[in-house]
């Protein structure tokens, strides 16, 4: 009996060590793969973060405009515009609702840049596009007008100063004009003016003799 003792006692204490070494590996891998797990979530988190600081401040950056152009002639809709950066003339052109169908499109460049505060004029048909075509879009009248124009005031174009020099606009009512401007873009003509707030027909009527577009 003692013999047959001694015979189970050893298979037991060699599945004892077997046992034993079973689950030691088991543990190592255990080990090993929860390590895995947190090297990978770290990372992830990593990541979230570095995505999360970085890809609003890029998209918050490109929303933000770079300045304002103006953009006249022969277009469905002139007036000032916002732009983006490394905006070109015919995104201008979709913006302001696009050409008019008498629109000379051969004397536009479309792929030129816009930049902040610059005027774009789009010719018609037939009218030639010289310096002093340029020159008049920029003060917001046609070549044939611009002599008789002397000596009025651009109601476009005029700063809070010159405004101030017609009978009935004091600084508050020309900070307005201003405004007006900026958020409308160019008046499309004179009577306009009096869409803003605190003109009224009997101030315009004493004005509609100094003033031009």
């Amino acid at each position: 009996m003692h013999t047959i003792f001694q015979r189970y006692q050893k298979w037991f204490q060699v599945g004892l060590v077997i046992t034993t070494v079973v689950l030691l590996v088991c543990v190592v891998l255990l080990a090993r793969r929860l390590a895995v797990r947190e090297k990978d979530g770290t990372s992830q988190e990593f990541e979230t973060l570095f995505s999360s600081s970085e890809q609003p401040a890029e998209a918050t950056a490109s929303s933000q405009p770079q300045g304002y152009a103006d953009i006249k002639g022969a277009v469905k809709q002139p007036g000032m515009y916002a732009i983006s950066e490394n905006m070109r003339l015919i995104d201008m052109v979709e913006r302001a609702g696009g050409f008019l169908e008498n629109a000379d499109t051969s004397q536009v460049n479309y792929s030129q840049l816009v930049s902040d505060q610059m005027v774009i004029y789009v010719p018609e048909k037939g009218e030639q596009l010289t310096s002093a075509t340029l020159q008049a879009a920029m003060q917001g009248t046609t070549p044939t007008s611009q002599a008789e124009n002397q000596g009025k005031v651009n109601i476009n174009t005029a700063d809070s100063a010159a405004l101030q020099q017609l009978n009935g606009i004091g600084e508050k009512k020309a900070e307005k004009i201003i405004q007006y401007r900026e958020q409308h873009g160019s008046f499309k003509n004179i009577e306009e003016l009096m869409d803003v707030s605190g003109i009224g027909e009997k101030t315009f009527e004493s004005l509609k003799d100094l003033i031009t577009i």
